[in-house]
């Protein structure tokens, strides 16, 4: 017993030092956890507007004159679209200015006064001198933190790269279209915040969700602890990190609806289809769609990365995997392989068997549940290992005891 007590501890002390092959396969594991969650499906809020092949063999190739976008954006409108999110930037032009700046005065009018929302690109290095100061409208984020002192929450952006100031400043809201994958390029996180011009600002799809909300304020709670958590009216969302959403994906490519672009521009669209939902223009036209590998699709579309923020957001179904995860993790590891030790110790080997499988079962079984009831995702990995390395102790002391009994016979 005492052998599958200091093989409990070895194993849960190499999650303590997590070598680079273990966090990659622990990584691994909470995929596999967060997959067979069930995703649910999408509730019809939030509709991909889709600059296809088909609406550019109709309404000429990319990029569309910016008057054509604002008429596609007082289409939607029209069409009953709570929110219009622009899943792309519309930068000055340096060429034939005073030509750009009506076009962009054209778009601008059709953004004013329409519940719409623009991206923009934050810089966290000056190269080029590009970066610069985007004039952006205002974010209704109220913070409340249980903790002393101030201290930087997120990242911090020196400059950006901005849409055209009437453009900008014309729509209701603004947001980054900035996001980073893991090391081993998968996305799974999107972050919300960043500090830029001496405020926090919202990425695209926290900016769709206030837009779509009316403008009613964020809450942005810190606890003692540090942990940094949302509120959208009565609906609390953890954060994790510097303040990053863990995404529960719906599914693969295609999961939310799209309608082509062209069927709003020229009035064959189904009626009713954008009815109180949030319409995200994006393309996915060769050439110019954008892909993400994700946990659930390697080629996922970006334009569907943005709609699960925004559809985690308001239906605060959000994944989490909580600050002191890996804690509870090696406590339960260590508590379960104590416990298959003393098994061990007061069994025959068939029941060991037995134990370690339903133990490690149970492990597993226990971790898709409670993600699936409460979002909360811990990983499985280490109580696995720790019984495995607990019943190879088991094994290896039982054969050379039967081994030794079966000299001395001989």
């Amino acid at each position: 017993m005492v052998l599958g007590i200091a093989s409990a501890l070895a194993g849960g002390s190499v999650f303590v030092a997590r070598p680079p092959i273990i966090a990659a396969l622990d990584q691994r594991t909470i995929d596999f956890v967060t997959r067979t969650v069930p995703p649910g499906a999408p509730d019809g809020s939030v509709v991909i507007v889709d600059i296809n092949e088909a609406s550019l063999v109709r309404r000429g190739h990319w990029p569309w004159p910016r008057p054509l976008m604002g008429q596609l954006v007082k289409s939607l409108t029209d069409e009953g679209a709570a929110a219009v999110v622009l899943d792309m930037m519309y930068p000055a032009s340096a060429a034939d200015p005073l030509r750009a700046a009506a076009e962009d005065e054209k778009l601008a009018e059709a953004l004013a006064g329409r519940p719409t929302v623009v991206g923009y690109f934050l810089q966290f290095r000056r190269v080029d001198g590009s970066a610069q100061a985007c004039p952006l409208p205002s974010f209704p984020l109220v913070v409340t933190s249980a903790r002393d002192g101030q201290s930087q929450l997120f990242p911090k952006a020196s400059g950006g790269l901005c849409n055209a100031p009437a453009i900008s400043m014309a729509a209701a809201g603004a947001g980054f279209l900035n996001a980073a994958p893991d090391r081993d390029a998968n996305f799974r996180l999107a972050p919300l915040l960043m500090e830029f011009n001496g405020r926090y600002q919202p990425s695209l799809g926290l900016a769709a969700v206030s837009v779509y909300r009316g403008g009613r304020a964020v809450e942005l709670r810190q606890s003692s602890g540090g942990d940094l958590s949302l509120r959208l009216a009565d609906r609390v969302i953890p954060l994790e990190g510097e303040g990053y959403l863990r995404l529960r994906f719906r599914g693969k490519r295609g999961t939310f609806p799209y309608v082509g672009a062209a069927e709003f521009l020229e009035g064959r669209a189904p009626a009713g289809r954008l009815r109180g939902a949030i319409a995200i223009v994006g393309s996915s036209a060769p050439g110019l769609e954008v892909t993400v590998s994700t946990p659930v699709d390697p080629l996922l579309p970006g334009v569907e990365l943005q709609a699960t923020v925004i559809d985690n957001l308001l239906r605060a179904e959000a994944l989490s995997r909580p600050a002191d995860a890996a804690g509870w993790e090696l406590l339960s590891a260590i508590g379960i392989g104590v416990g298959a030790a003393f098994l061990s110790a007061v069994t025959g080997p068939i029941w060991a068997v037995a134990g370690a499988v339903v133990l490690i079962g149970c492990a597993w079984a226990g971790s898709v549940l409670l993600a699936s009831v409460s979002g909360l995702v811990l990983s499985p990995l280490p109580v696995t290992a720790t019984v495995f390395c607990n019943y190879s102790v088991f094994a290896a002391t039982y054969y050379l005891r039967q081994k030794g009994r079966a000299d001395q016979t001989v």
